[in-house]
């Protein structure tokens, strides 16, 4: 079975951030005591549709909107 990528190693291989962003981000979420996705968001970095892909693609679960 293939071993799961992290969240960082899909953000990184999608080009949804770059390494230097990833760093600056991991900083942020450290200084604040926040998860790096957190962070991510909250610097602009990434949406929350791209979170939601790369928790699909981490996962491997589809994403299913229950308010439609």
């Amino acid at each position: 079975m293939a071993e799961k990528k992290s969240l960082e190693e899909i953000l990184v291989e999608k080009k949804l951030i770059t390494k230097d962003q990833l760093a600056q981000a991991q900083a942020e979420a450290k200084k604040l005591k926040v998860p790096l996705r957190k962070a991510l968001l909250s610097l602009g970095m990434v949406k929350d549709s791209d979170m939601i892909a790369v928790y699909e693609q981490q996962m491997k679960v589809p994403f299913v909107n229950l308010n439609s």
